[in-house]
């Protein structure tokens, strides 16, 4: 950690520790342990903003009219121009969930509890987009439909709002998600192309996404992560996850 983000620090917490950097491309991003004046320590997330101040503001103003309306986010403990301190939330990221539910399943494909975890996001995202369109007038989407932007505990929690806008429509997140499952390493695999399909299931019957705008939106992600990737797209994909 360099002395301005301690400097930043000092001016709020009395005693800290560092415990660990994360990977970041557009911030930096430290898991801290903040030692209470009651004398009890409490894992907190400090984020500096590197790019953008204007992210931070819509990050903390996302999070702020969230939280009052109910969403899991993450909770604000302060903030300053360019740099936050939010809650730790305990828990697998999205991305864990899915690797270990295709490991302990195989080729047995749990419907049921797969259903779980697959219709709390998608309620997540339709909560981002009812609460904002709400509270705002327009509903906003998720965008960076990385699934290590979600924590999964007893609840579903989106921890990265920076790229939410509100250009968009809910199929675009869907689209993504769903390029996003298919190639995560193994990709393409039997449970995920089972994963999907019961994810498309859930978006079109549960949460009312247009069928046609969400194919076309996993047709333009799944080629942008070839371009991307050098990622070989099979050719019935399309046709194994929606008919």
């Amino acid at each position: 950690m360099n002395k301005k983000i301690d400097i930043i620090l000092q001016k709020h917490i009395d005693s800290y520790s560092v415990k660990k950097k994360f990977y970041s491309k557009k911030n930096e991003v430290y898991l801290i342990d903040v030692e209470k004046s009651d004398g009890q320590n409490m894992l907190c997330i400090f984020k500096k903003y590197i790019e953008c101040t204007g992210n931070k503001s819509k990050e903390t103003f996302l999070l702020k009219i969230l939280r009052e309306n109910g969403l899991s986010v993450p909770r604000i403990y302060f903030e300053g121009v360019d740099y936050v301190l939010l809650e730790y939330l305990a828990g697998d990221t999205l991305l864990d969930t899915i690797i270990n539910l295709e490991k302990n399943q195989g080729e047995s494909f749990d419907y049921e509890r797969n259903y779980i975890v697959l219709f709390n996001v998608f309620k997540w995202l339709q909560s981002l987009h009812r609460i904002t369109k709400d509270t705002m007038g327009r509903g906003y989407i998720f965008g960076d439909m990385n699934f290590r932007n979600f924590i999964i505990n007893d609840e579903v929690y989106g921890i990265d709002l920076e790229d939410c806008n509100c250009r968009g429509y809910k199929e675009q997140d869907g689209g993504r998600f769903c390029a996003f499952l298919l190639t995560y390493a193994p990709i393409f695999t039997k449970w995920k192309l089972l994963a999907t399909k019961q994810s498309v299931e859930i978006m079109t019957e549960e949460f009312g996404y247009d069928i046609h705008l969400l194919k076309n939106e996993i047709e333009k992600e799944l080629s942008e992560i070839n371009k991307r990737r050098g990622i070989k797209i099979p050719y019935d994909v399309i046709e194994k996850i929606l008919y």
